[in-house]
């Protein structure tokens, strides 16, 4: 008689066979045939009454070891597959054409040396990352109780207190390998002065020497405009497709988040939609790369009127 088995194999393990099965329900049928399981279906009618018990035992039997063997293939697909991302985020594993993509998509990557990245499998590989870890810096709560970063204050000029959220080790290291090999190579303009190399604060004001008269501006909240679909808009621009760019712009953004304590736990509670931290190496280039409308339209405006323009992070100057 057949009797219940316990599988051991890890879920990357598991998978592999799976996948090597042909699917989640070959491997299923094919482990209740290997293991005694598997009951020829029979016409109940022309049984005899122990027939029919016996019969009735072995579906039994079969039914509850597919529900097992159902439970440990979804774990293993879970464990390499990212099923959800959390609240209001929108995930399909499925790399699909879609409308939103880029005309050329892959000719553009190309162009700008991209790396391809056509699955969360293949960004998890190249980040040095587990899938459930790609996950766990990527997934979204409105109630958080603990985060990839660490909060701390830096006055501004005015007396006020700047927050900044600093990525912790792993998230670090995923934006930098972001920053390195996608973001620092997307096109920006040649006004952007801040956070390029070759470019600071010192080639900004050159190209503004001797003025008669100097008009310097400051965005209001310009990290936090910077929502992470307005990120993802930059990657999908790039080339990548719907999914990877849903990953790469929640690994590089986090929501302004209150902390509160409700019977002595602390919960980090959303404020708003997740857009870029003060504090991500990536904010300043996203920007740069989101920023080159507008660099060419003012650029182009200034060049009308006999202004030069330069941007220095979120302060456009205009002398003349």
């Amino acid at each position: 008689m057949s009797t219940t088995t316990t599988t051991t194999t890890d879920p990357m393990t598991l998978w592999r066979l799976i996948v090597q099965a042909g699917g989640m329900k070959a491997y299923t049928d094919g482990q209740l045939r290997e293991r005694g399981f598997l009951v020829t279906r029979r016409d109940a009618d022309a049984m005899s009454d122990r027939e029919k018990d016996a019969y009735k035992k072995a579906l039994k039997q079969e039914a509850e070891e597919r529900r097992k063997l159902r439970r440990e293939t979804w774990g293993a697909y879970k464990a390499n597959h990212i099923v959800h991302l959390g609240e209001g985020v929108f995930w399909t594993d499925e790399a699909r054409e879609d409308k939103w993509d880029t005309p050329n998509s892959e000719e553009r990557a190309a162009e700008n040396e991209l790396p391809a990245l056509d699955n969360a499998e293949q960004l998890a590989e190249a980040l040095g990352v587990t899938i459930p870890q790609l996950k766990g810096m990527a997934y979204h709560r409105d109630a958080a109780t603990s985060l990839h970063y660490v909060r701390f204050t830096i006055p501004k000029r005015d007396g006020t207190e700047r927050p900044i959220w600093a990525p912790k080790k792993r998230l670090k290291a995923a934006q930098r390998w972001i920053l390195h090999h996608i973001v620092e190579r997307l096109p920006v303009h040649g006004a952007a002065q801040g956070f390029l190399v070759g470019r600071s604060i010192l080639s900004n004001a050159q190209v503004h020497e001797n003025p008669r008269i100097l008009l310097k501006m400051d965005i209001k909240e310009f990290f936090p405009t910077v929502t992470w679909r307005r990120a993802k808009g930059v990657f999908r621009r790039a080339g990548y497709r719907d999914g990877i760019s849903t990953l790469l712009a929640l690994i590089c953004t986090e929501a302004p988040r209150e902390i509160v304590t409700v019977e002595g736990k602390t919960y980090y509670v959303s404020l708003g939609p997740r857009c870029l931290p003060q504090g991500a190496p990536t904010s300043p280039a996203i920007t740069n790369a989101l920023c080159l409308r507008l660099d060419r339209r003012l650029a182009g405006l200034a060049k009308k009127y006999g202004w030069r323009y330069t941007r220095y992070a979120d302060d456009p100057w205009l002398p003349r």
